[in-house]
């Protein structure tokens, strides 16, 4: 399986490496005028911030970027925490609580949270394309997350469990999209190719450290309090980031608007 789903990715990326191009004007399946169609409207969707980190150590020297690639690790901690152990959860129904679900009812149960969390992305990220923000969108998500995780933890009944775990999922898989709306904002160029790799590469390290460290914290305390409310820290430390770096985005981006007026009234 592993080669199965690896194989194509790697072939995909070599084919991607002599086909697709840098820029639009150097794309040979373009004629001129799309080149330059799209060229122009890519500078103009383009954020003056963005602009005052177009290279590669301009994005290893950003440090918004570097909390936005930390707080993304927390999300996918998140994640993967709860993905990894929902099955064991609801396979220990049957000890916790006296129930008793047959493979196909378990299977249906796993689908559950995702299913509300499929629409919940939808919608959610319509909500923050049309109001223009990614932080506190987040940070909702998060606390969403935080809230559900708890109360599966604990909760004393199957379905209080089930509907906290949902809230987590939907919390925690609703923000995924928003992710990378925010580095896109203070990046651009080859910038942000990079910072986008460096944000990647941090947050699946908590795909890693998520199972990783609740099944250690499972173990050590007995039950799934103790991981699952550092879990729910963990994920709003990662929602107040993202707030805290669009807060600094929007006041430098203001701060420029305003000396650029100035600018021209001295004029």
């Amino acid at each position: 399986m592993i080669l199965m789903t690896g194989l194509p990715a790697v072939v995909v990326g070599v084919i991607a490496y002599f086909y697709i191009t840098d820029t639009p004007d150097k794309a040979r399946w373009l004629t001129p005028a799309q080149a330059s169609a799209i060229s122009a409207e890519i500078e103009a969707e383009t954020d003056p911030q963005a602009k005052k980190h177009s290279s590669m150590k301009g994005a290893f020297n950003n440090p918004k970027l570097w909390l936005l690639a930390f707080a993304s690790m927390g999300i996918i901690y998140g994640l993967y925490g709860v993905g990894f152990f929902l099955p064991t959860m609801i396979a220990g129904f049957g000890k916790q609580f006296g129930t008793n679900f047959s493979g196909m009812e378990t299977s249906l149960l796993i689908s559950v949270p995702y299913a509300f969390a499929a629409v919940g992305m939808i919608l959610w990220a319509r909500s923050s394309a049309r109001r223009g923000d990614f932080g506190w969108h987040i940070m909702i998500m998060m606390m969403v997350g935080a809230f559900g995780i708890l109360l599966s933890a604990y909760s004393s009944t199957p379905w209080m469990t089930m509907i906290g775990v949902t809230l987590c999922a939907v919390g925690v898989i609703s923000s995924m999209p928003l992710v990378w709306g925010l580095p896109m904002r203070i990046l651009s160029g080859t910038a942000a190719a990079a910072g986008l790799a460096l944000i990647n590469t941090l947050a699946n390290f908590g795909g890693f450290a998520g199972p990783m460290l609740t099944g250690w914290l499972r173990e050590l305390s007995g039950g799934p309090q103790l991981p699952f409310t550092a879990m729910a820290i963990i994920l709003l430390l990662s929602g107040a980031t993202f707030v805290y770096v669009q807060r600094v985005y929007r006041a430098e981006k203001a701060t420029d608007i305003a000396a650029a007026k100035e600018s021209v009234e001295a004029r």
